[in-house]
């Protein structure tokens, strides 16, 4: 009977996932910080489609069809049984990213074995988890991550079709298609790079030539490629037939918000700013360690293009990052995390050689378990940066409002555990609602800044009673961000606030049971200060409908003034019980 001897690289590859999920949990633990924006939409929505499993799952396909997020549901969905075992806390959202962190972290491993050989894999699987795009964004809850998870997934299984000859591979890849377009609708880019290598044979497939592949080669790859695309559109269909239109639509205006914000040009400056976000958000995202091998291994594969291994990583990194550069006007370190892979496959390989050439250069062939001291010494390289980045002495946020860390977390991940002095919770609890019931709070509550703060107060308020966000302005966006004002709990309406229609927003003065406000002057809107026309038809007009009905109110609370939002305070004020409502 044969001895049973363990894969040694195996244990290396189940010690780093299980490394990195203690740590991540340990994080996520001490963190104390608040979703906003993206996440805390995805959040909201997860949990939705988990009460929706639980109950009935029949109800999901409903859902869908008149779903209102604006990403594919596979990351949300991933969700629903670490809620199950571990419950619906924002910290197991994120730590739920673990699904995508394995297979990552696998199929890395496996792509680098599979072009080179297995220690060019198992070097590629700890690079790429130690960069902190990677373990940063892992405990963030936005798609982006299990996008990356997924294209990685894809094209391993691309190589494996060897173009397309094998069936199985073919139906593999078919499936990790579509599940990666559940996940995000950019995923195609991606992946679009491998197919470039199938081009010649395309284009010759009714050429009759002197080396054509026999007729019998040819009907199975034209069967493998027609069957995986069949499938890799069919899967996702059921999502993008009836949110498609509505996610184009979303985008165009996006993009057309932030063009008129910020009157972009295709110019010289457009590009020189467009390689400056390429080279400083690679860096940050692979550590400056990596980003310079990364430019030696890059400049080595460009001088042996002919080889065909190196030629698929170029353009899995070249490709996506040239479409990201010239067609994506808001941009962020979040979008090259699908790509991190190939940079890792591409150090390991530099190094890789770099270790053979001086292994020979100094007559090392005999030297016993000097590969094993390799590896130790750039694993101990990868702990100790990882360990620098991620636990340093813990801030406690001087901001009331979490702003030193909230927009980070959006473009740069999750990179160290951080406490801030106030939460939603603490500020809801402060407010004494009642039980909401299924038509929702019964309180009339009125918000106005547009701050971190108070947006998740609005999510956290709402997220039981499926109420939504309405945006003061229509059609203005401030770097992108709908200038919204929150209006929750019982309010029953279903009209968007028409700039300078100041009628309408006097009902919910009048309505209202609880305000919240800022007290340093702007309501939340200090960057269109300088607009005129929304000065004198909104911001003004709504200070006059603030100081005519506070004085039915009392002052129930002010935060400690923020140094890092002009030292405001955030004021929360409840009506007197003997004012009525007008």
């Amino acid at each position: 009977m044969k001895k049973f001897k363990p894969n040694k690289y195996l244990i290396i590859l189940i010690f780093i996932i299980i490394f990195h999920a203690i740590l991540n949990y340990t994080i996520l633990s001490i963190d104390n910080t608040y979703m906003v924006y993206d996440e805390s939409n995805a959040y909201t929505f997860s949990l939705r489609i988990f009460n929706l499993v639980k109950s009935n799952p029949i109800n999901l396909f409903y859902y869908f069809m008149n779903d209102q997020c604006t990403y594919p549901p596979l990351m949300h969905l991933a969700s629903t049984p670490y809620y199950a075992l571990f419950g619906t806390t924002q910290d197991i959202s994120a730590f739920s990213n673990i699904t995508f962190f394995i297979i990552l972290i696998l199929a890395t491993y496996s792509i680098g074995k599979n072009l080179f050989n297995d220690k060019i894999g198992i070097l590629s699987a700890i690079i790429v988890s130690f960069f902190p795009g990677i373990f940063a964004f892992s405990r963030v809850y936005m798609v982006d991550f299990p996008l990356a998870g997924m294209v990685t997934l894809s094209w391993y299984f691309l190589l494996k079709t060897k173009n397309f000859t094998n069936t199985k591979y073919s139906l593999l890849f078919s499936i990790s298609a579509g599940l990666g377009m559940l996940t995000k609708f950019t995923y195609f880019i991606y992946v679009l790079p491998y197919f470039i290598f199938l081009l010649p044979w395309i284009s010759n497939f009714f050429k009759q030539s002197p080396n054509q592949l026999n007729l019998k080669q040819k009907k199975t790859k034209l069967f493998n490629l027609t069957l995986a695309l069949v499938i890799c559109l069919g899967i996702p269909s059921f999502w993008y037939f009836f949110n498609l239109k509505r996610i184009l639509l979303h985008h165009i205006a996006f993009n057309k918000a932030y063009i008129a914000q910020i009157n972009l040009n295709y110019n010289f400056g457009f590009i020189l700013k467009r390689f400056d976000f390429l080279f400083i958000d690679s860096s940050n995202q692979t550590g400056i360690f990596f980003f310079v091998i990364f430019l030696l291994s890059s400049l080595y594969a460009i001088l042996n293009l002919k080889k065909i291994k190196t030629s698929y990583l170029l353009l899995w990194f070249f490709i996506p990052i040239f479409f990201l550069l010239m067609n994506t006007f808001w941009l962020s370190g979040r979008y090259i995390l699908p790509v991190l892979p190939s940079v890792a496959i591409l150090i390991s390989f530099f190094l890789f050689r770099a270790f053979q050439y001086i292994k020979n250069k100094f007559n090392l062939k005999e030297t016993k378990h000097c590969w094993e001291f390799f590896l130790c010494i750039l694993i101990l390289i990868c702990l100790l940066s990882y360990f620098k980045t991620c636990f340093p002495v813990i801030y406690l946020g001087s901001a009331n409002e979490g702003f030193d860390f909230m927009e980070d977390f959006i473009d740069d991940g999750m990179l160290k555990p951080a406490v801030v002095i106030q939460t939603p919770d603490q500020i809801i609890a402060l407010l004494n609602l009642s039980e909401p019931d299924r038509t929702g709070i019964k309180e009339n509550i009125l918000i106005t800044p547009n701050t971190p703060l108070l947006t998740e107060i609005c999510n956290q308020i709402n997220k039981d009673c499926n109420q939504q966000f309405y945006s003061p302005f229509k059609e203005v966006c401030c770097a992108c961000k709908p200038l919204s004002l929150c209006i929750t709990g019982g309010f029953n309406f279903c009209d968007e606030i028409e700039l300078g229609n100041i009628s309408t927003m006097e009902y919910y003065f009048e309505s209202a049971d609880i305000i919240i406000t800022k007290n340093n002057g702007t309501f939340g809107f200090e960057n269109i200060l300088n607009n005129n026309i929304l000065m004198e038809q909104f911001i003004k007009p709504m200070f006059d409908l603030q100081e005519k009905y506070l004085i039915n109110f009392t002052l129930i609370y002010q935060s400690k003034p923020n140094p890092k939002d002009n030292y405001s305070s955030i004021l929360i004020y409840k009506r007197l019980n003997n004012s009525g409502k007008s």
